[in-house]
């Protein structure tokens, strides 16, 4: 039952003699339910059609029709330097003297077709076939390299860690400065005598691309 049925149940109660507030408790609509009486057309104040400009020479303020407006709004676009949207539109009306803002712009601008097409981001293209499914060992690797303080030597050092993506076994574990270039080095060794495969692929944990074979990082 619609609010409307609600309210005509009300004022039939009401007009056979029941109290208002009994009447209301049995339909279940409050006091503002029953006497709102929505307002009809669009809500909010009426666009204007006129608008404030300060005169430059007496600092007067005077009203100047729309029309006016929008025709240099299209003087403006004549110039190709000056091709702008509504929004830099709004700040080059407002360096003429108009006491203006953007909405009114891109609403005076919408109704004369000048609107500019909506600045489209550029697509990105990001990495694809994140899931690694190896058939075999030591097929594809994947590679963590974390960034920490020892405290025997006092200093910073790198830890790599390489996992065989099928085995889920680490690799040659190393800690060093150069990690980058020993590391991988032993972990290719360690694949070429254990097996010899023409087709291999190094996946960084940090970094989703994979490493390409011919990479300075493997010998």
């Amino acid at each position: 039952m619609g609010l409307g049925e609600k309210k005509e149940i009300v004022a039939r109660y009401i007009s056979q003699g029941l109290k208002r507030d009994h009447a209301l408790s049995i339909a279940g609509i409050s006091k503002h339910q029953y006497y709102h009486k929505p307002c009809k057309g669009k809500r909010g104040r009426k666009p204007t059609n006129q608008t404030l400009k300060i005169i430059p020479e007496s600092k007067n303020v005077e009203r100047e029709d729309d029309t006016l407006v929008v025709k240099k709004i299209k003087l403006i676009h004549e110039d190709p330097d000056t091709d702008y949207g509504y929004r830099k539109i709004t700040f080059a009306l407002m360096a003429l003297g108009y006491i203006i803002n953007h909405k009114k712009v891109y609403r005076l601008m919408k109704q004369a077709l000048m609107l500019k097409d909506r600045y489209q981001k550029a697509t990105r293209e990001f990495v694809k076939y994140r899931k690694v499914l190896p058939t075999q060992p030591l097929e594809v690797l994947e590679m963590d390299i974390k960034f920490v303080w020892v405290e025997r030597d006092r200093k910073q050092a790198f830890v790599l860690t390489v996992i065989d993506t099928f085995t889920r076994v680490e690799l040659n574990p190393a800690c060093d400065g150069p990690i980058i270039s020993t590391g991988l080095r032993s972990c290719h060794r360690c694949k070429s005598t254990t097996r010899s495969s023409d087709s291999e692929l190094i996946y960084s944990i940090n970094f989703s691309q994979p490493i390409p074979h011919n990479s300075l990082w493997i010998p």
